[in-house]
């Protein structure tokens, strides 16, 4: 496996996961106003389906989305096997935030020893962290004193995405109305 490049080795905790807010500071995606979702689920392989369906409700059905749930799914996947939130008692954080071109997802995990590491195309496994290498349109890894996140953005709308609105009046654009403003 391939260590992470430069542009994506891991950084001193520039995302801070707030439970009590339910919002991780810091973390305000560009373009305009951001509407953000928090949501934990125990660490157990079956609650990655659980977690791609939740996603799948707030944004609207088109191309883009699936980007967002094949990427979510395999960092899902990722915390629950090769960090502490899979052990017994462990659990995941999903936090999604968009914007009008821009769809931000993170995975909050247990953490684990090990460090992330891209797979090639020629590993048996591991492939996940490859896939988001390759799919998203940025991606890293930060540490925090919980664990770890990872996360990746989707420019939505250059991806041929409805366009995401967060207010009245959205001219015919889907609104995403599950979405609440962030408290960060």
């Amino acid at each position: 496996m391939a260590s992470l490049n430069d542009s994506q080795r891991e950084q001193p905790a520039a995302w801070r996961l707030d439970a009590r807010r339910g919002a991780i500071s810091g973390s305000r995606v560009p373009g305009g106003p951001v509407a953000v979702r928090l949501r934990e689920f125990p660490g157990r392989t079956s609650e990655v389906r659980t977690a791609r369906q939740w996603i799948s409700t707030l944004l609207p059905d088109c191309d883009a989305r699936e980007d967002v749930l094949l990427l979510a799914s395999e960092l899902c996947a990722n915390a629950v096997t090769h960090t502490r939130s899979g052990e017994q008692g462990g659990r995941f954080s999903v936090h999604v935030e968009c914007s009008p071109g821009l769809v931000r997802v993170v995975i909050g995990d247990a953490g684990s020893p090990e460090y992330p590491a891209v797979a090639t195309w020629a590993d048996e496994g591991g492939r996940g962290l490859l896939l988001v290498e390759r799919l998203a349109d940025d991606w890293g890894t930060a540490r925090h004193p919980g664990g770890r996140c990872t996360w990746f953005d989707v420019h939505w709308q250059a991806r041929g995405g409805i366009p995401l609105t967060l207010g009245a009046g959205d001219g015919g654009a889907t609104r995403i109305a599950s979405l609440q403003p962030a408290g960060c």
